[in-house]
C-alpha cells in the first residue's frame, strides 16, 4: 500500500503543540503547518504520480501489490480516516508513506526477513525514483 497526502483530509492547521512533542526543536521552532488549497493539491497529484511510478516498479519485480486501490489519500483504522503524520505535516511536495508488510500476517512477516526480498524491494523503490526524477 502507498499512502499519499489527501488534499481533502490535508486541509486547515496541522501540526502538535503538546508537552511529549515540544521537546523537539523541530516542533518548537515550527509547531503548525497550513497549506493553501493550490499547495495541499500540487502535493497530492505529485506523490500520487510518484506512488504510481512506485506501484509499476514493484510490478515489474513481481512483488505482489496491494488490491485496488493500492494508492490511498488516507488511512482507515478502527473506522477513523486520517492522514498519518508522517506525510501530512510535510512540507516537502512529493511524499509518500510506504506499507511494505503488515507485521500481522504471518506470511508478510517471513518475507520481510528473507533479504533477497528486502532486495527486490529496494530495487523497485530506486527504480520508482529514477523513473519519477528522471535519474
Amino acid at each position: 500500500m502507498v499512502y499519499v497526502p489527501s488534499s481533502y483530509y490535508c486541509s486547515g492547521k496541522n501540526g502538535k503543540n503538546d508537552a511529549q512533542y515540544r521537546r523537539y526543536r523541530e516542533v518548537r521552532e515550527q509547531p503548525f503547518v497550513e497549506f493553501s488549497s493550490r499547495q495541499r493539491n500540487r502535493s497530492e497529484k505529485l506523490s500520487r504520480d510518484f506512488a504510481y511510478e512506485i506501484r509499476k516498479a514493484f510490478d515489474s519485480k513481481n512483488l505482489k501489490v496491494h488490491k485496488d486501490p493500492a494508492v490511498r489519500g488516507y488511512v482507515i483504522r478502527d473506522r477513523r480516516i486520517y492522514v498519518p503524520a508522517v506525510i501530512r505535516y510535510n512540507e516537502i511536495p512529493v511524499k509518500v508513506l510506504v506499507e511494505i508488510v503488515n507485521l500481522g500476517n504471518v506470511t508478510d512477516c517471513k518475507r520481510i526477513k528473507d533479504p533477497r526480498f528486502r532486495e527486490w524491494v529496494a530495487e523497485a523503490y530506486v527504480k520508482a525514483l529514477q523513473e519519477f526524477y528522471g535519474g
